[in-house]
């Protein structure tokens, strides 16, 4: 049985501009989810999958099981379109072990669900952007509900 890759976010819930810290790993191609388990702030937790909708611009699919949060909101499952993230000194958070990784993540690439740009600024975010790549993590950033 393989271990869930662990995504962590500073919050109780997602929302358009969260951001995940993401240990190493992943999903390697499009078409192919790799189970999650996204732990939140409060200290809840729900099982998910992440899926790699275009690799060359480093766009996710998250999809998050209903769960309920520390302080007992029921909380539906729910679909995220997320982008790999960048920090302010221009380091993006190069998944080199997904095909595609490697690319050029600032190309084009279509606006999906209202997503923007393709790889987002994430600044001086502590355990987010630098931080994360340099503990051989990654991070990614909410773009919007996915339809």
């Amino acid at each position: 049985m393989t271990t869930p890759l662990q995504l962590d976010v500073d919050h109780s819930h997602l929302f358009p501009g969260a951001r995940l810290r993401c240990a190493p790993g992943g999903p390697d191609a499009p078409g192919r989810a790799v189970a999650v388990e996204v732990g939140f702030r409060d200290g809840s937790g729900a099982e998910a999958s992440l899926e790699v909708l275009q690799a060359a611009t480093g766009r996710y699919l998250l999809e998050v099981g209903p769960y309920e949060s520390a302080a007992g909101t029921a909380m539906p499952a729910k679909g995220w379109i997320t982008v790999l993230a960048r920090d302010e000194d221009g380091l993006a958070a190069d998944r080199g072990d997904v095909a595609g990784g490697g690319d050029d993540l600032t190309g084009g690439g279509d606006d999906l669900a209202g997503g923007g740009g393709d790889v987002e600024e994430v600044g001086d975010e502590g355990a987010h952007g630098k931080d994360a790549v340099e503990r051989g993590g990654w991070s990614l950033l909410v773009k919007a509900k996915a339809d």
